[in-house]
């Protein structure tokens, strides 16, 4: 993508979102600054957001580790692809129900794997850095 496309979808968000937006670019890998569409960005961003902001915990949720770990699209290796909708949809309300981050924490860490059938044992996962 080019630089311009990129500044265009700093220009669309809030300025509560304009920290995490910066904070992806800043940190994206050379391959993603051009592959990745500005629109996948602004969703990521927009929908981590959301997810704090409906939680009752989403407030204990420091800064710092929000920006590293729930505004990211991606971790390591993985596919570049739209997954948060899918995952908010999924799980949203069950974490919707925890009094806590650790209990939420604790129920996706069960209910992911168990729903989406995920399993890193190393011959019945491709791949260990996969998606949903």
């Amino acid at each position: 993508r080019s630089a311009s496309q990129l500044s265009e979808a700093v220009d669309q968000v809030s300025s509560e979102e304009l920290e995490a937006l910066a904070f992806l670019i800043a940190c994206m890998p050379p391959r993603d600054l051009v592959t990745i569409k500005p629109e996948l960005l602004l969703e990521t961003t927009s929908l981590a957001f959301t997810a704090r902001a409906t939680m009752p915990w989403g407030s204990a949720v420091p800064d710092s580790l929000f920006l590293e770990w729930v505004v990211p699209y991606v971790q390591a290796n993985e596919t570049r692809e739209q997954w948060r909708p899918m995952m908010l949809s999924l799980f949203g309300p069950q974490v919707q129900e925890c009094s806590s981050v650790e209990e939420a924490v604790v129920l996706l860490n069960r209910e992911v794997f168990a729903q989406l059938g995920v399993s890193y044992h190393a011959t019945k996962r491709p791949k260990p850095d996969q998606s949903p």
